[in-house]
């Protein structure tokens, strides 16, 4: 089983604890992403983009880029909001693959340096 990661500026915050309501910093994010880690380890966990500026995995900022950046993820940033139903085949296709072959999600180390892989 996986841990789909919907990746968006303001949950990268929040998982580095940079998010604030109210003047305090309190989310569930943070917790709920350490604890899959934690389960299931990022091998298991799918990162699907859903913001245009988050192309590059340095700028999901220090948490998420650490445990996923060398992970391939999936990409919805440039779906509009009334065609995601449209991608999901494409995503069913992907988490099939990666459970035939969890290997397939970690980036080779040669591509490492180039511009993330969307697949």
């Amino acid at each position: 089983d996986f841990v789909i990661v919907f990746v968006t500026q303001e949950y990268c915050d929040k998982v580095d604890g940079e998010w604030t309501a109210g003047g305090k910093t309190f989310d569930n994010c943070q917790r709920e992403f350490s604890y899959a880690i934690l389960k299931k380890g990022a091998r298991w966990i799918l990162p699907v983009l859903m913001d245009k500026g988050l192309a590059n995995p340095s700028a999901w900022g220090s948490r998420l880029s650490m445990d996923l950046g060398d992970l391939l993820y999936f990409s919805l940033a440039d779906v509009a909001d009334t065609a995601l139903d449209s991608k999901a085949p494409a995503l069913k296709e992907r988490l099939e693959r990666v459970r035939a072959s969890p290997a397939a999600l970690v980036r080779p180390l040669g591509i490492l340096k180039l511009l993330p892989t969307v697949i």
